[in-house]
């Protein structure tokens, strides 16, 4: 525009101000110019972005605590029998749960951990494993074999100016070169990335930012009164710069902040024909958009995560993943195997590294922490014991022998050498492994519960009422069921019925019967079959008891309480 088409008077117009949000880029690693370490971040502060991430995400948040104490889920522990006491206290000893849980949080939340190795005053052996915060860690430069030497060590990279928060070197741990103190640094392999692994949920960061902006704008909103609505002319002149600040600050005072809805707006004017006006912008359904923002922000980080169900970290979302016990098992198990193990594995195999470096060789894992209990499908016998106490659930596995089928041949007590007959499912009427056929007659043999007849305890009088007869098995099987609870060792609820009947000091026990089949036979003809013991044995049809079982308790060596045999 030429000068002559000005106008004559100059207005001056205020500049729209834009405001920007600052734009997400990966971590820069980068050499520091003049320095022996490795700088993470375009400020070397990339792990203070991580963690204010972690603070400011609620979702993010409870991902990564829930996901920590899962790794380690109840700790430590030794697979099968442990017999080496000494190296079970070492192990203990130098992973601690609480340093464990720590380090599993590092892992999670910043993609590794550093150890500090310990040696003893001889430098023969590892003393102590110290956890320090992996963010205080920066990586040395490596050398021209690849190989990292160092790592350097402040308690604030951001003030390392200054003589107390100097970065100090500490060397590598190195199986060859022993020294006091040195760096274990446990890291995943992740593509792309040599001195610091990106986290495994490097894509879910900008919604974990995202969801603490949100946040942040609902309460600086609630802070400030919500939405512009009001607006106060000073319509006598503009009082100057000085004025107008003290006049401000004395109406936010009195009419500002979350309890009064609603935010001002002043404006000084010379008059009324030159007062401001003010246009709203008004952006339809913005509720609805910070709807969808907050959970579709939610949803990403879980996805980031590798989440299969975000019950497990206490969150509720309309994604249509079921809450019952199937699929709850089901989505664990499969987060268990395929997020958790290769974390496990990472820290098993530390573990195992450091243990061999003393000579310690253990079969370690981790206990699992489940969020429910999860039962397989019961037997009939275990739906059976989940209706039933006490004697009623061995009384409910006798039987009452058919007399017009079956004849009693021979009675008596158990009192020969220990039988090695198998154990299978507890099956009443079924056959035992102590039945025979013998010259084509079938013989059976079954056990009855005998002694006094008045006895006090409520397991003998139930047992004694029922006169039931039962298979060794189904006798044997109860020793995993609480029949009769209190009698076993340390007053355990389970023992074993077989040998001590209804506990220390019973005045009972079992009495064999053999039955033999009364089918096609006549069993009152002279001429009617019988088996003798020896034809028996030379059959093959031998019975063989421990001795107690035919002994009452009260005969038994310590009145047959089980404690006094431990």
């Amino acid at each position: 525009m030429s000068r002559q088409n000005r106008p004559n008077k100059e207005k001056t117009f205020s500049e729209p101000i834009f405001l920007e949000m600052s734009n997400y880029s990966s971590p820069v690693v980068s050499e520091v110019q003049g320095k022996q370490w490795i700088s993470y971040g375009s400020d070397n502060n990339y792990f203070s972005y991580l963690l204010d991430r972690y603070r400011g995400s609620p979702t993010n948040n409870a991902i990564i605590n829930g996901m920590a104490d899962a790794i380690i889920g109840e700790g430590i522990t030794v697979k099968g029998k442990q017999t080496d006491v000494m190296a079970y206290t070492k192990l203990k000893s130098l992973f601690r749960d609480d340093e464990l849980r720590k380090w599993a949080f590092d892992l999670k939340c910043y993609g590794f951990y550093v150890q500090v190795i310990i040696r003893s005053e001889d430098l023969s052996t590892i003393a102590a494993i110290d956890y320090t915060p992996v963010q205080n860690w920066r990586s040395g430069k490596a050398n021209e074999d690849g190989e990292v030497l160092q790592m350097f060590y402040s308690d604030d990279w951001t003030r390392i100016t200054k003589a107390q928060y100097k970065p100090v070197a500490y060397s590598v741990y190195n199986t060859n070169i022993k020294v006091a103190e040195s760096v274990l640094v446990v890291k995943p392999y992740r593509s792309g990335s040599f001195y610091y692994p990106s986290v495994d949920y490097q894509g879910a960061l900008q919604y974990a930012h995202i969801e603490e902006e949100v946040a942040n704008y609902h309460l600086n909103n609630i802070m400030n009164g919500l939405a512009p609505g009001m607006l106060i002319n000073f319509n006598n002149g503009d009082p100057g710069q000085e004025q107008r600040n003290l006049i401000e600050q004395r109406i936010k005072a009195k009419w500002g902040g979350s309890s009064n809805a609603g935010k001002f707006i002043l404006s000084f004017n010379d008059n009324k024909d030159v007062a401001a006006t003010i246009e709203a912008v008004q952006i339809p359904e913005l509720d609805k958009q910070y709807q969808f923002i907050s959970e579709e922000a939610t949803k990403k980080i879980m996805v980031g995560h590798r989440v299969t169900s975000p019950l497990f970290f206490g969150i509720r979302d309309s994604s249509g993943l079921g809450s019952n016990a199937d699929e709850i098992k089901n989505a664990w198990l499969l987060y268990e195997r395929t997020v958790l193990r290769p974390y496990r594995i990472l820290m098993l195999s530390n573990i195992d590294f450091v243990l061999s470096q003393i000579g310690i060789n253990l079969d370690i894992d981790f206990v699992s922490l489940t969020p429910i209990e999860f039962k397989k499908e019961p037997t009939k016998q275990e739906q059976l014991c989940n209706h039933k106490t006490g004697a009623e659930l061995l009384i409910d596995l006798g039987e009452e022998i058919d007399l017009d089928k079956w004849e009693l041949i021979d009675e008596g007590e158990v009192d020969y050498e220990l039988e090695l007959a198998s154990m299978g499912t507890a099956k009443p009427n079924a056959k035992s492994d102590q039945d025979r056929k013998i010259d084509d007659i079938n013989y059976k043999v079954r056990y009855e519960y005998g002694g006094s007849e008045t006895p006090q305890r409520e397991f003998c009088q139930k047992m004694m009422a029922a006169k039931k007869l039962y298979r060794k098995e189904d006798i044997m099987a109860m020793e995993s069921q609480a029949v009769n609870p209190g009698w076993g060792v340390n007053g355990a609820d389970t023992y074993s019925i077989w040998l001590y009947k209804g506990g220390g000091d019973c005045h009972h026990k079992w009495i064999r019967k053999t039955f033999v089949s009364k089918t096609g036979i006549d069993v009152n003809s002279p001429n009617a079959p019988t088996i003798s013991t020896n034809k028996a044995q030379k059959e093959g049809y031998r019975i063989d008891n421990p001795t107690e079982v035919s002994m009452m308790p009260k005969d038994m060596p310590k009145h047959g309480f089980v404690n006094k045999y431990k």
